[in-house]
């Protein structure tokens, strides 16, 4: 389009009428050319705003499951502490008896039977019925 501008300088009345039937086609061409990368730079200028509109939506999305892992994790940290006092209460209750020997001769009848004679000595624990659990170490 330079060169058509450049050369209209030179453009006189007596010039041939094919010359200027070219000249404007050459014009319009590169008009209808300009059109052409107008429109494909309007759409190219859509298509990234949709693009920013979707990136938005999707960190907005993005952070909704953020929210819920940090909910969740209280959750959990909440019913840890709960389950470690709900431990350290039964903890409470335990009482280790040491100097019982061991050997293979025992099984749990004996070791209940010891257990009920400790008992019946020391008069402050819970009457035997009171007994959830027995458990030997070290065997």
């Amino acid at each position: 389009m330079a060169d058509i501008l450049a050369n209209a300088d030179d453009y006189t009345p007596t010039s041939d009428n094919g010359e200027l039937k070219r000249a404007v086609s050459s014009i319009l061409d590169q008009m209808s050319d300009l059109h052409a990368n107008t429109t494909r730079i309007a759409n190219a200028f859509e298509r990234i705003e949709s693009l920013e509109k979707d990136l938005g939506d999707l960190r907005t999305e993005n952070s909704q499951p953020n929210k819920q892992m940090i909910r969740q994790s209280q959750v959990i940290k909440q019913h840890q502490i709960f389950m470690e006092k709900i431990d350290a209460k039964e903890r409470e209750k335990n009482l280790v008896v040491t100097g019982v020997p061991e050997g293979t001769y025992l099984d749990v009848e004996t070791d209940e039977e010891k257990l009920e004679k400790i008992v019946e000595k020391l008069d402050r624990i819970e009457p035997y019925d009171a007994i959830i659990m027995l458990k030997r170490f070290g065997v």
